[in-house]
């Protein structure tokens, strides 16, 4: 009889056990408990590493890139520029340009830019570079690659290096070689050139820059200011900068002397004399088939910087705009 009343608890106890297990199955396949993550064997790779071009050498320029958003530099930059200032023992100034890709604002890009180029300013002084080291923005300005997606975005993210030039030589070297050149020779022009830093050379002036500059054995050249007009040049080192900016009536001028010209102008401001205003030089231009490229080597105001960029679009010429 005891053994019956026990055989009857086991099954009663079993019964009871097989339900409470039943409803915890349940309640887990209703709330699954979470296991705590694997910790990963390497620290995984950031955000954006990928999209991060390899640095390259072209001609006598380097290309850093960047990741989105950042101006850090890793090992491998700092190889790449050791490499390129060791192989560049004789180049007696430096100049960095930094580059964005489009997103974010103007403003934000315009100061990326800058951290990027004084970044690698820095690293070409700490692995020797000798000379003056200028280190500029163009924000999201120039991309290499206008296109508006992921790849364009990875090549436009870089500083490039150039050993050797000024931004004066470097603005005019990027434009295209013409008939004609219109050079500012106002008072600002003598500022200087660049912004040294620590342990370079006195800096020479804009225009000692413009009179180093090669230019086209049989190009016309003239120099304009608000006190001498328009002027023909035949010593560009006679010449002392001076007065004001009459930018638009200077161009009228030489377009109307030099018809079917291709033309550059060279300018370090805003036009601040003198009336005329960019339309009216397109119009004249357009008249007379003038294609005008124009360069900037100083920090223009958004309706000044529109204003010449409509002008050589109009004529199907290029512009430069570098800043600091």
């Amino acid at each position: 009889m005891k053994l019956g009343k026990l055989a009857g608890i086991a099954a009663l106890a079993a019964l009871l056990l097989s339900a409470t297990s039943n409803d915890a199955e349940a309640r887990k396949a209703k709330h699954p408990v979470r296991k705590p993550p694997v910790k990963a064997r390497h620290a995984p790779r950031q955000p954006g590493m990928r999209d991060q071009l390899p640095n390259k050498v072209s001609g006598d320029t380097l290309t850093i890139y960047f990741t989105t958003n950042s101006w850090t530099l890793d090992p491998k930059d700092y190889q790449s520029i050791a490499d390129f200032v060791h192989s560049h023992p004789k180049a007696g100034n430096w100049v960095t340009t930094g580059y964005c890709d489009e997103r974010s604002t103007d403003a934000w890009n315009q100061e990326l830019g800058q951290n990027r180029a004084k970044g690698v300013a820095k690293f070409i002084r700490t692995y020797g570079g000798k000379g003056p080291i200028q280190h500029l923005s163009q924000g999201e300005k120039d991309p290499a690659d206008p296109a508006h997606n992921a790849t364009a975005y990875r090549k436009n993210r870089r500083v490039v290096v150039t050993p050797g030039q000024d931004i004066v030589s470097m603005t005019l070297s990027a434009l295209p070689v013409s008939q004609v050149y219109l050079l500012d020779a106002t008072g600002s022009m003598s500022d200087p050139v660049y912004i040294p830093d620590a342990g370079t050379s006195t800096p020479i002036s804009k225009w000692e820059a413009v009179s180093r500059y090669s230019f086209p054995k049989d190009a016309t050249l003239y120099a304009f200011n608000s006190c001498q007009g328009v002027t023909p040049v035949s010593s560009l080192r006679a010449i002392r900068p001076d007065c004001s900016t009459p930018l638009w009536g200077s161009l009228e001028k030489v377009l109307e002397d030099q018809p079917g010209k291709s033309v550059v102008v060279l300018t370090d401001g805003e036009h601040n004399h003198g009336g005329g205003n960019a339309q009216q030089v397109i119009t004249i231009a357009q008249r007379g088939r003038n294609q005008v490229s124009v360069g900037s080597v100083a920090v223009l105001g958004s309706t000044a910087e529109s204003d010449l960029k409509a002008l050589a679009d109009a004529t199907h010429g290029k512009y430069s705009f570098l800043r600091k």
